[in-house]
């Protein structure tokens, strides 16, 4: 079982492994079952908290040593000091309160692949449990038909960001992952899993513009607004457990300005730009509000959203190639205003200049040319460039003439315009 963190590293619940040359690689249990898991996550004073409680029981007549582990991606602790202070395990024998919990003193290892440590990696976690490239492990024994109880507690963060997110549409998700719980020796015999939600935050309040969705609704209870319960009794998991909240916000004239684009890699030198090609963007960028609010998106006007997909398209041709968007000098009649940033010695650009060192600076293509007069002339690009200029200036005055009002007489920036 595994908890999905926005942050991109991954907590994860208890399966068991065995060692295979430097790694881990996941190894079915034979011997112990998994009788009952109760699992509480709740608000803490900063983030999501989890405490997890298994009862595990060797049903073999013989002494079993398992190391058992939960997946994490890229963690960046640095050592065991880290480790304990972000995930504590504590094990006692039997079920009743005459033994005392004791700390288990856990490690990090490798795992058998190595895997990049991105966001998406995190928002879609491997299907199969020997993809993580990290494990937290500790060792436990089981007498014959000894029965142990391993309680784990830690943070796990804020909620997923759901991909397609963006201005129009916000969803987010809690994921905890429990096919992992299938390693040990028959279904899980019961488990209650519950998600207690801080009503007071927005991000997850319920509204007239917001829905929310939740996995195994037969097996889920509601409790008010804010708890949700999902009970199971010999349980073989057919799905991961999530909750998603997502909320239509709309698009306005100030939002458009903070419209993520996370679009394909960089192609306008490779291959001609298009209406097609513009739809597509579209359509990728409201799939997530289609797939929850499809009534809205029939009735939306697309055309602002195209707008600002030509414009940020027009714009990363001249960005690939280093340019400022320098704009002039400062004087009475150019000042930093609307759509214009200035660097505090008299040089005034265009905020695009801002935009790109946002996102192409954070991935390392983005690096403006120093003098301040260094904006890219449009005879210096590829031929294929230059076309897809000519079609992308075009379009957008099309585009521009179809705006509806409000959208009308905001600041306009034609980048290579000599």
């Amino acid at each position: 079982m595994l908890l999905v963190l926005v942050s991109g590293s991954l907590h994860a619940d208890i399966y068991t492994v065995r060692r295979e040359g430097a790694g881990i690689v996941p190894e079915r249990s034979t011997n112990v079952s998994m009788d009952s898991e109760n699992v509480v996550i709740g608000w803490g004073q900063h983030s999501f908290e989890v405490i997890a409680t298994f009862v595990m029981r060797n049903q073999s007549e013989y002494e079993v040593t398992s190391l058992v582990a939960f997946p994490i991606i890229g963690s960046g602790y640095a050592g065991y000091l880290d480790i304990s202070r972000e995930f504590k395990v504590d094990m006692k024998s039997g079920t009743g309160d005459q033994n005392p919990f004791m700390r288990a003193n856990v490690q990090r290892r490798a795992g058998a692949k190595t895997t990049a440590r991105t966001d998406y990696f995190a928002a879609d976690p491997p299907k199969n449990v020997a993809d993580y490239p990290e494990a937290v492990v500790w060792e436990v024994t089981w007498a014959a038909g000894e029965t142990k109880v391993i309680r784990v507690r830690f943070e796990m963060g804020d909620p997923m960001v759901l991909r397609g997110s963006n201005q129009l549409v916000r969803g987010w998700q809690l994921m905890y992952i429990v096919s992992t719980g299938a390693l040990w020796k028959g279904p899980i015999g019961r488990a209650d899993i519950s998600i207690r939600l801080p009503n007071e935050n927005p991000l997850w309040a319920p509204g007239p513009g917001t829905i929310r969705k939740w996995s195994y609704a037969d097996q889920a209870k509601w409790d008010g607004q804010d708890t949700i319960a999902w009970h199971f009794e010999n349980w073989t998991p057919s799905d991961e457990i999530w909750l998603r909240s997502v909320e239509w916000a709309g698009l306005s004239p100030q939002a458009i300005d903070y419209f993520l684009f996370f679009l394909p890699p960089y192609e306008g030198d490779k291959k001609a730009y298009s209406v097609e090609l513009i739809d597509s963007l579209v359509r990728r960028d409201l799939a997530l509000a289609d797939q929850y609010f499809p009534e809205k998106v029939k009735a939306f006007d697309a055309t602002p959203l195209k707008v600002a997909i030509c414009d940020w398209l027009l714009h990363e041709v001249y960005a690939r190639h280093g340019d400022p968007f320098y704009v002039g000098k400062e004087s009475a009649s150019l000042k930093v205003s609307d759509g214009l940033i200035g660097d505090g010695e008299g040089n005034i650009y265009s905020s695009w200049q801002m935009q790109f060192g946002k996102y192409g600076g954070m991935r390392g293509w983005y690096r403006p040319r120093r003098e301040p007069d260094g904006n890219v002339k449009t005879a210096s690009l590829s031929s294929m460039e230059q076309e897809n200029v000519k079609f992308l200036r075009s379009y957008l005055k099309k585009l521009r003439e179809e705006l509806p009002a409000e959208y009308r007489g905001r600041p306009v920036h034609d980048p290579g315009v000599e």
